[in-house]
């Protein structure tokens, strides 16, 4: 990640899309800006844009181990007791404690599936994830390899606080590639709804 300056995230507040349909680029942006903002104005929206914004709310950061989410363990949940798997669904999310799972960075705390890496290299290159044809299609084969490359850039929660809603207490998730981060370049970000 760069040394210096700000990320904006940006998505549409109607929720119109959830990031499993390539057509839904353009609905969410980040923005790197170089430079840090030393004073922010607040001000109204611009004619034609609905000036119902999200509670602003100070923002601190605290440095906390990310731990995976059950789905991405060698064993699977059938193969564990109900008291280890609920032990582990405890241990994992811990670090976050009675707060909204809001975080950058690290392992994602998955509302649905926790398999988000590989759906934005699918639908990133033009595959369809809104079934499950898009994942079994040759093209899914072909793509398959480039998942690792993704990661975790922002974990955004519902959050009554703020006013915001994703969903049905869902979250959002933005990812980006490593290398297109380390050159300082979020114009390919791309952002998945997940709700319950």
């Amino acid at each position: 990640m760069p040394k210096k300056g700000q990320l904006y995230f940006f998505y549409d507040k109607e929720q119109t899309t959830w990031g499993f349909d390539p057509a839904d680029r353009g609905s969410w942006r980040v923005i790197y800006a170089k430079e840090s903002a030393v004073d922010l104005l607040e001000c109204s929206a611009t004619d034609g844009i609905d000036n119902d914004p999200y509670n602003s709310l100070p923002v601190s950061f605290k440095e906390i181990i990310s731990r995976p989410d059950w789905q991405r363990l060698e064993i699977g949940a059938d193969e564990m007791s109900d008291d280890d798997f609920n032990e582990y669904i405890e241990w994992s999310t811990a670090p976050l404690g009675d707060e909204p799972r809001h975080q950058m960075f690290g392992n994602p705390i998955p509302v649905q599936g926790d398999g988000m890496e590989l759906e934005c290299q699918l639908v990133s290159h033009g595959v369809y994830c809104g079934n499950s044809d898009g994942y079994h299609s040759p093209r899914a084969a072909e793509l398959a390899e480039g998942a690792k490359d993704w990661r975790l850039l922002l974990q955004l929660d519902s959050d009554d606080e703020a006013g915001m809603m994703w969903g049905d207490l869902g979250s959002l998730y933005f990812w980006i590639r490593e290398e297109d981060a380390r050159r300082a370049d979020f114009s390919n970000a791309w952002m998945i709804l997940q709700c319950g």
